[in-house]
């Protein structure tokens, strides 16, 4: 619904293997792709090769460290994958990717990290978010477990209303935002793509 558009600043949270930072590294002035899992981080390397983006091996929080135990918890209770894969990164802010990169504005934000979409949405972050990027888009976890859900209705009700235009997709693309603040909506749906604008 919300375009990447050329001479962005793009950053991708949960970058995974890079396919999106990928479709994109041709067109946009940076992305800065966040990418706790060691085996992904090994394939993004491969593919960026040459162009402007910067990989950081972290996990997406408000800092400190993150178990890959609590990030492959969240996949297994969604898909039923398992990951051999456990040891600890260290979390990256978005105050700390800001700061880092010397950035004034962020054009596109893409999340899928896992239930770390929720460390964007701070108090801190807020007035950056608002002022500083003209769009969000990506995956939110609401129901695999109960810290999600708590999580998912603070945003929802606290956060996302401060935005100008959101739009809220089920996972098969269908239109859901009327939907959105039904007593129900957070016990029916496990994942949504949300499509923030502040144009």
């Amino acid at each position: 619904i919300y375009k990447v558009e050329k001479d962005d600043v793009v950053l991708d949270l949960g970058a995974s293997v890079g396919v999106f930072s990928w479709s994109i590294m041709d067109r946009v002035s940076k992305v800065i792709a966040i990418e706790p899992s060691e085996n992904c981080c090994s394939i993004i390397e491969k593919n960026i090769k040459g162009y402007p983006v910067y990989l950081e091996k972290k996990g997406f929080s408000s800092g400190g460290t993150i178990s890959s135990k609590m990030i492959y918890d969240n996949i297994q209770n969604n898909y039923g994958w398992e990951s051999t894969e456990d040891y600890h990164v260290e979390g990256i802010s978005l105050k700390q990717i800001i700061e880092k990169y010397k950035l004034d504005r962020i054009d596109f934000i893409k999340t899928d990290c896992e239930g770390g979409e929720y460390a964007l949405f701070t108090d801190e972050n807020m007035d950056f978010l608002l002022n500083n990027v003209r769009a969000i888009v990506g995956e939110f976890h609401i129901g695999q477990n109960n810290e999600n859900a708590v999580e998912f209705r603070y945003f929802r009700d606290k956060y996302l209303k401060m935005f100008k235009n959101y739009i809220v997709c089920d996972v098969a693309g269908n239109n859901i935002t009327d939907k959105l603040f039904n007593e129900d909506f957070i016990d029916y749906y496990s994942q949504i793509v949300l499509h923030i604008s502040n144009n």
